[in-house]
């Protein structure tokens, strides 16, 4: 095969909707809805300080929030296993 045969069939196999797509146009669509159906304002309340914010930007910050722990969590239990 030369070169230009395979960067045809590489070609070939980046389209159409694989299974990894499927999963994340669900995804984004499910996003959408939720965003859609929870546009409320809330007022937040941490200690003394009060925040009005959609509903769904609470959820999202919520959501980073933890994600931004959970990485930090995995970081430093991967750092202790390479350590020992």
């Amino acid at each position: 095969m030369n070169g230009s045969d395979e960067a045809s069939s590489a070609r070939e196999g980046s389209k159409g909707l694989t299974p990894q797509r499927i999963v994340a146009l669900g995804l984004a669509v499910l996003v959408v809805a939720f965003v859609v159906q929870n546009r409320a304002t809330v007022t937040l309340s941490l200690l003394t300080i009060q925040v009005s914010a959609p509903l769904w930007m609470a959820f999202l910050a919520t959501a980073m929030l933890g994600a931004l722990i959970g990485w930090l969590l995995t970081g430093r239990a991967a750092q202790r296993s390479r350590e020992r």
